[in-house]
């Protein structure tokens, strides 16, 4: 590993929103960063990070003035949604599309977007992702043939309680290969804990078709009012079997990172790494010294 594939993830986008594109890519610049992934939350009645495509071009023009390529354009995102947007009219797949338009303006090789985002089992009459698989493929497939158009590579995380997990992923991602579509693997290094799977397996699965890596490391407790005093600020989620998940630095949770790089390191993966650090997983400290933090250990880890 290189620390020019290392980009940063958490965090790059809220600075953009709250100050400006120039003070995100100073930040990212100022902790070590030469790439940057910015993240687009669509929630019904949510603000786009971006008005329109000249903001898209000025935000471009700032990043590449302080040497930060944009590694990845991220959509968190439910694809079966039709109410989206701040006028609440617009579909998931409207939605992709426009930020397919903005990836292509931001330079970014990819445009990676969620699923079912926001969806636990059951969803209406949906007990499996097999249920959701023909609207998800539908909606999905209009996606990706406007993104391959305008020369960008879908890629496809396991994310949430559907599409998740070896079993839950391959189901879809199989299936958009078998179409033929150009896409690709996020590779995240913890999201398959949420259903029970190791990332280690995840990363072995599938490290031939990872082609943008999201670095995070996650701690699981029993019982979220039982939670150990350093995690105690955090913010914790439910998992399938009903035990909670926080965030945390990385190596100092539950995930084999050695096993997940070590995957890659087989296929002679050579692409970027976001790190997803957060403020709360040391709130003794800011933000700037825990990216620092991992910035360091990882790239110690990689050598």
């Amino acid at each position: 590993m290189k620390a020019e594939q290392l980009s940063m993830y958490a965090f790059f986008t809220d600075i953009l929103r709250r100050e400006s594109a120039a003070e995100a890519a100073r930040f990212a610049r100022g902790c070590g960063f030469g790439a940057a992934e910015i993240l687009e939350g669509v929630r019904p009645g949510a603000t786009f990070l971006f008005a329109d495509a000249g903001a898209a071009q000025r935000t471009r023009a700032e990043m590449d003035a302080h040497g930060v390529r944009c590694a990845c354009y991220s959509v968190s995102i439910n694809i079966l949604s039709d109410v989206l947007g701040p006028a609440q009219n617009l579909s998931g797949v409207e939605v992709l599309k426009k930020s397919a338009d903005y990836a292509k303006i931001l330079g970014s090789p990819f445009l990676h977007h969620t699923l079912t985002i926001g969806y636990e089992p059951p969803c209406g009459k949906a007990q499996t992702v097999a249920d959701l698989l023909p609207a998800l493929l539908e909606r999905a497939e209009q996606v990706a043939a406007y993104a391959n158009g305008i020369g960008l590579t879908v890629l496809y995380e396991p994310q949430g309680f559907y599409v998740n997990g070896l079993d839950g992923f391959s189901l879809f991602y199989d299936a958009m290969k078998a179409r033929g579509y150009r896409v690709g693997v996020c590779g995240d290094t913890g999201n398959s804990l949420y259903v029970g799977c190791d990332p280690a397996a995840f990363f072995e699965r599938y490290a031939a078709e990872i082609l943008h890596v999201h670095l995070k490391d996650l701690h699981i407790e029993n019982d979220k009012l039982n939670r150990t005093s350093t995690t105690a600020s955090r913010r914790w989620d439910m998992i399938r079997d009903g035990r909670y998940i926080t965030d945390t630095l990385l190596g100092e949770g539950m995930v084999d990172l050695d096993a997940c790089l070590h995957a890659l390191d087989r296929v002679g993966y050579a692409g970027a790494y976001s790190l997803e650090t957060f403020y709360w997983n040391n709130l003794s400290v800011s933000l700037r010294e825990n990216l620092l933090r991992d910035r360091e250990y990882i790239l110690k880890k990689g050598e």
